[in-house]
């Protein structure tokens, strides 16, 4: 019998060879020939392995194979991804020769050891924006497709300064297979920009103290500048600069502030002095004292000294002159004013005469108003107003006429005008005032019997005629 793997031969004994062997009678008796299992032990290994994130799979070594046998693989060896120890439960090695073994299976682990991971705070700065800032992270030493969405006590900040970190308690994916190193970082805020402009202001005179303004740029969400020190303040003509500096309001401390000075310049403002009219008899002397109408002064302003000069004609219309020696008492000498002198009408007239009496004196009567119509609805025209001006044998005087008698509802025509039945112009002894519908008739030239004029007011016309006696 012949045998190599385990199992039993039995003879088949015959042909015996050798010397002699011819004088024998032989017998044969046949045997057997039985070969048992070896014996094989499999070991599992005792892993400790650091995470990968991957599947570890556990390894054996075996003792006792013969010649070329051999074991490929085995079931139940331990298999783990996760950090914690899994335990082989070995069995059914599969090999060559392996049926020739009576094998004995010791259990082996595999051990996953968590993986470092170090979470680091960033060192940020960042500009103020006035809403709140959180610092950033950093990671290192993931693995696979492990993730970190959110870690505890990072730094936030709204207002200017440094904060640090805290770090702890990372959440995300995988984060029990790691041993986690925190290094803190820190945020730090500084100061945004802010330009504070002072305004380059010019304006009118107006005797009260005046202040320049100012403009804010960068400030950010509800931050404010309520005020600020050295705005230029100027009561009289001239200029002032500004000298801006500490400014006052919410969350100032956190910008950065640039001061551009501005500068608040005050004018001259315009003071019209008007000649009043002024009549008087000749008394060898073109000079008549009057007072002047002032427009333009500032309440707490007044004037004082001035005259009006009636340049001299032989009798009749003249024009009176401002003589310009009036004081302004404006705490400046004046020069907070530019003044305009606009002259008026006056008269000189002969001497009175030496009379008899009183119905011998030469004065202008009331004038005697007849009022003719009213237009219709349907018509543009508010009626017709005939007014008689008399006067004297030697002269006219002055009349000043209401027109808004004639008009319903004046005020509805703020744009009226006056000019002569056929569109021209008032002659120079005629004056319309709109702002008050005054009509003022001064001496009208000797041999004038009549004048028709038209008065216009938005769209309708009043007629009026002038009759003088």
């Amino acid at each position: 019998a012949t045998r190599t793997n385990v199992g039993t031969t039995t003879d088949l004994l015959s042909a015996a060879v050798g010397t002699g062997l011819s004088n024998y009678n032989i017998n044969y008796v046949n045997g057997s020939l039985s070969i048992t299992q070896a014996p094989l032990t499999i070991t599992g290994a005792t892993t400790s392995q650091v995470y990968t994130s991957a599947a570890l799979t556990n390894t054996f070594s075996s003792t006792g194979l013969l010649g070329t046998d051999s074991v490929t693989r085995i079931a139940s060896s331990a298999t783990r991804t996760n950090v914690g120890t899994s335990v082989d439960a070995l069995s059914s090695a599969v090999g060559s020769g392996i049926t020739n073994y009576h094998i004995n299976y010791i259990n082996g682990s595999l051990s996953i050891t968590p993986a470092p991971l170090t979470i680091t705070g960033e060192m940020n700065s960042t500009k103020y924006t006035a809403t709140a800032q959180t610092n950033t992270f950093a990671v290192t030493g993931l693995l696979g497709t492990d993730t970190v969405s959110s870690v505890s006590g990072l730094a936030k900040r709204t207002n200017v300064g440094t904060t640090s970190d805290s770090l702890a308690n990372a959440q995300g994916d995988g984060l029990t297979n790691y041993s986690i190193n925190y290094f803190n970082g820190a945020l730090s805020v500084t100061q945004a920009p802010l330009i504070i402009t002072g305004a380059t202001t010019n304006t009118l005179y107006t005797a009260a103290a005046q202040s320049n303004t100012f403009a804010s740029k960068g400030l950010l969400g509800s931050d404010y500048v309520s005020s600020i020190s050295g705005l230029a303040k100027r009561t009289n003509v001239g200029t002032t600069a500004d000298s801006l500096s500490n400014a006052v309001g919410n969350n100032l401390s956190n910008y950065f502030i640039t001061y551009v000075n501005g500068a608040l310049s005050v004018s001259k403002a315009t003071v019209y002095v008007y000649a009043t009219y002024n009549s008087k008899n000749y008394d060898n002397s073109n000079f008549a004292l009057a007072v002047p109408i002032f427009s333009g002064l500032r309440p707490s302003d007044t004037a004082d000294g001035y005259e009006i000069y009636q340049s001299y004609l032989p009798l009749g219309l003249n024009a009176s002159t401002l003589i310009p020696n009036f004081k302004i008492n404006d705490g400046n000498s004046g020069n907070n004013y530019t003044v305009l002198a606009i002259n008026a009408h006056g008269t000189i007239a002969s001497p009175v005469p030496h009379l008899s009496s009183k119905n011998d004196l030469l004065a202008p009567q009331n004038p005697s108003i007849v009022y003719i119509s009213h237009g219709g609805p349907e018509d543009n025209s508010l009626g017709v107003a005939n007014i008689s001006l008399t006067g004297t044998a030697t002269r006219y005087g002055v009349y000043t006429i209401d027109i808004s008698q004639f008009v319903p509802d004046s005020k509805s025509y703020p744009e009226a005008s006056l000019s002569t039945n056929d569109g021209n112009k008032l002659p120079s002894w005629i004056q319309f005032d709109s702002s008050n519908m005054k009509l003022t008739v001064f001496e009208p030239p000797r041999g004038v019997t009549e004048s028709r004029l038209k008065v216009s007011l938005n769209g309708k016309k009043l007629s009026m005629n002038l009759f003088f006696n």
